[in-house]
């Protein structure tokens, strides 16, 4: 999506709009999170973010010589059963607003049939990955869907993985427990955020419901504010700052606006303009997140509750690009290998970049697992028959991700990627985002070759869809169908929504704050 100088004014005014309209009470106490005016009680939110980076920080034991082993998950472990607030109490507690379930979350905890998935997902690594000589079961637990299998994913491969020379030592097993490590902090960042931001919203809405009327300075109004604005904190953190927090301008924190910035480099949707593939530029995605909320929080301090409920649906979709990029990218580099090789890659039935031959990949079967929890239930809501063939796919431990001999090309992944992209695609408009929004898959390969010293003109590994003939384009998209090969191809995926008329629904908009339907 090209954004317009004019669209860039319309979200400043909204921002700067929201401050100055809550009156001289809030004239002085507000903080600038990436361009948003909060209310300076939320700063506590907006610094939760390093309990986060500890953790990850645990995981790796500090980029030490025990990282990503499973010597460092013990320490991780002390730090996720601990009960102090500023470890994994606070994680284990999210979300922290258990009153109304958000229609957002409740997809999730729909899905998955828990409201404690998410913890049950950690919980399950952990206690397998230090328990390597019993297969401890699936993950979440009960009778829901999306499971991970982490004992036939990675425990098999323990002691697979190289000795390392560093500094001067030998390290064995470096990394032998990366699978787990991935598949635990991927999911406390942007799966637990996820939940976060869409219960804080739920908090702001049920605090105008509440009695909240923009026009008088109630204490209703202002807590519905503040917890608008906290979900915003927790949405950019405190390591992103303005948007830009790295040495050299990029993204080094641990929050769903990092990932953005992270994955726009992946998908050549950096910068205001959208074409950018260069990660010290702000996500395009970001800005279109960030005007949301500023159009919500104008929207919660005037008890336009109806414009609320618009707002945080179009957030929860927007919030989803990051994860589905990540997805698509990992699921790129496991495909082209096995028995049904992708027809899109560079070179169909060629390995893809992205581990060493010598080297299980479980990094990135724990990353696009992990990525996918995001994905997976949105996807459900609006297509059960969507849902089963991208989980076929990217399960952690299914068929398709499984290694069981280790270092063995004929046991290699062998992830249809064709499959996946296209089951994602065919329901971006019930998704509420975009072709265009989402990318296409470049990941630093260029007409000359791949990685970072690779010359020449970047060539995209994989194209993304055509909005105009998937019917997403904007505006006006209710008018717009899928049409010609698009919709012969997109059968299969359509269709059986796991949550009644949500494929039916309408999230698109004309402008900001404007709702065609809902």
């Amino acid at each position: 999506m090209i954004f317009s100088n004019a669209i860039l004014a319309a979200a400043a005014l909204f921002m700067g709009s929201a401050a100055l309209f809550m009156g001289s009470a809030q004239a002085d106490a507000t903080i600038q999170i990436a361009g948003y005016y909060a209310d300076s009680n939320v700063e506590a939110y907006l610094k939760r973010d390093l309990v986060q980076y500890n953790f990850e920080r645990a995981l790796s034991d500090n980029d030490g010589p025990l990282d990503a082993t499973c010597e460092a998950m013990e320490d991780a472990l002390d730090f996720w059963n601990s009960d102090d607030p500023d470890e994994g109490a606070y994680l284990r507690s999210i979300p922290t607003y258990t009153g109304t379930e958000s229609d957002e979350w409740g997809e999730f905890t729909s899905y998955y049939g828990s409201k404690q998935f998410h913890i049950q997902w950690v919980d399950k690594a952990f206690q397998q990955g230090l328990n390597p000589g019993t297969n401890l079961g699936l993950a979440p637990l009960g009778a829901g869907n999306g499971k991970a299998d982490f004992y036939a994913a990675f425990v098999n491969k323990i002691g697979a993985f190289p000795n390392l020379y560093e500094s001067g030592v030998w390290v064995s097993g470096r990394k032998n427990c990366v699978g787990f490590e991935e598949s635990i902090k991927k999911a406390t960042s942007y799966v637990f955020q996820f939940g976060e931001i869409m219960q804080l919203l739920q908090a702001a809405y049920d605090s105008v419901n509440s009695g909240c009327i923009g026009s008088k300075e109630t204490g209703a109004c202002f807590n519905a504010v503040q917890k608008w604005d906290a979900a915003v904190a927790t949405f950019v953190g405190s390591m992103e700052g303005n948007g830009a927090d790295g040495l050299d301008g990029g993204p080094t924190g641990v929050s769903l606006f990092s990932l953005a910035e992270k994955r726009c480099a992946n998908m050549a949707t950096c910068g205001v303009t959208a074409d950018g593939n260069d990660q010290k530029e702000v996500a395009s995605i970001n800005f279109t997140i960030m005007r949301l909320f500023a159009a919500g929080r104008q929207a919660t301090f005037q008890g336009e509750k109806a414009q609320m409920k618009v707002l945080q649906r179009l957030i929860s979709n927007k919030l989803a690009v990051g994860n589905i990029q990540g997805t698509i990218r990992y699921a790129w580099r496991l495909s082209g290998q096995g028995g049904t090789p992708n027809t899109l890659a560079l070179t169909p039935g060629v390995d893809a970049p992205g581990f060493f031959d010598n080297t299980p990949p479980d990094k990135e079967v724990g990353e696009m697992g992990t990525f996918a929890i995001t994905v997976l239930p949105k996807l459900w809501a609006c297509s059960r028959n969507a849902e089963k063939l991208v989980y076929a796919e990217i399960a952690i431990g299914g068929p398709k991700t499984v290694t069981y001999v280790a270092n063995s090309s004929f046991t290699r992944p062998s992830v249809n990627f064709d499959t996946l992209k296209l089951a994602l695609e065919c329901n971006y408009k019930c998704l509420g985002i975009t072709c265009e929004e989402v990318g296409s898959l470049f990941d630093k390969q260029t007409v000359n070759g791949y990685g970072n010293g690779a010359t020449g003109a970047p060539l995209a590994r994989s194209v993304t869809c055509n909005d105009g003939k998937m019917g997403t384009v904007l505006p006006n998209s209710s008018c717009k169908r899928q049409r010609g090969a698009e919709k012969k191809v997109c059968k299969p995926f359509i269709k059986r929504p796991g949550v009644t008329g949500r494929d039916k629904l309408e999230f698109y908009y004309n402008s900001i704050g404007t709702r065609k339907s809902l």
